[in-house]
Parts: C-alpha cells; structure tokens; sequence
C-alpha cells in the first residue's frame, strides 16, 4: 500500500497512512505476507464499526420497507376513490359542525356530465 507505515505501539502493530490533514489509522485487508485479513475486511478493524454499519443498513431497510408501504397504500386508496367516487364521499364524515351538505341528485349530474 502507497504510504502505509507499519509501527510498534505498546506491544501492538499498527498502520498509519499520511493524508493531507496528517496520519490516521488504518486497517488493511492484506496482511504483509499477502494473505487475507478477514477480520478487518469484514469489521473495519473493530467490532464496533460493524455494528455501526449493521444499524445504518437496517435503517435504510426499514426506510425502504416504510415508503413502500405507504406508497401502496396511496395506491388503494387512489384506486377506491376512482372506482366509486360517489359511495367513497358517502363514507366520508367531518369533524366540525359545518352546514355543508352534499346533494347527490347534483353531484350525480355533475359525474354524468364530466364521464
């Protein structure tokens, strides 16, 4: 690896790259013999970037799942509204005390008249 140093810290080997804002620790998926280092392939170099990661992805998964949802739900409803837009305005019910009354012999001309 370009600019990789390789350091003894208190009995533990650890790998510094140089970036522009100076060294950081690194965690590199070959060991020096060439071999495949799968715990730091699959960690990160620790357990707890794991979980961090685990949580992320299973909160875009449940994001997905959540707008799917909904979005089919929008879909029914859209559906149940074209198919009976009189009987769905009878089911619908305010909260307020208005005086608004809907006169269905109107709104059955109005429905026959638009298609």
């Amino acid at each position: 690896m370009k600019r990789l140093i390789r350091t003894n810290i208190n009995g533990e080997e650890v790998c510094l790259r140089k970036g522009f804002d100076g060294y950081r620790v690194v965690y590199p998926f070959r060991n020096e013999d060439g071999s495949f280092n799968w715990f730091n392939f699959t960690t990160g170099g620790s357990y707890w970037k794991l979980v961090k990661l685990a949580i992320f992805v299973v909160l875009i998964f449940i994001v997905i799942l959540l707008y799917k949802y909904d979005m089919q739900s929008c879909v029914d409803l859209t559906e149940r509204i074209v198919s009976d837009p009189a009987g769905f305005c009878r089911n619908v019910t305010t909260t307020s005390n208005s005086k608004f009354t809907l006169n269905l012999t109107e709104f059955d001309y109005l429905k026959n008249v638009t298609g």
